[in-house]
């Protein structure tokens, strides 16, 4: 059984937008760097008042729109880690927490019954019955 030591809301590490780009990223290196160095999403000048706020960035040279969606109000998405204090391979530690995911398209944003939104949506479903939340 998977354990997260010492999880919290409060205590769940910094809170930030999970991104899911169109791209993969080929590579078995340990990738660490400094995301918000070099991924600057921005409001795009083609965002209608009163929508939906369209956001637009770069990434190796290409568009990319996007629009973020929220999760559902009881729920919170967590980025883990293996835990470097166990021996237990199923312990994890909390790097972050999220409340909203950030879809993104090349040249435009994803439709609303986009295929990643959709299997996203059917999981929280599955985890509502399986938890009763």
């Amino acid at each position: 059984m998977t354990k997260i030591a010492g999880f919290t809301e409060k205590a769940g590490g910094t809170a930030t937008t999970l991104h899911s780009l169109p791209c993969h990223v080929k590579t078995d290196a340990d990738l660490r760097c400094a995301v918000s160095t070099y991924f600057k999403p921005a409001v795009s000048k083609k965002s209608k008042k009163g929508a939906r706020t369209k956001m637009q960035a770069q990434f190796r040279g290409r568009s990319l729109v996007g629009y973020s969606h929220p999760l559902p109000p009881k729920m919170l998405g967590l980025v883990l880690k293996p835990s470097s204090e166990s021996t237990d391979d199923n312990d994890v530690i909390v790097e972050s927490s999220f409340k909203e995911v950030m879809l993104w398209g090349h040249d435009m944003a994803p439709a609303e019954n986009d295929d990643v939104l959709d299997k996203a949506r059917d999981f929280t479903e599955v985890m509502k019955a399986l938890h009763g939340c």
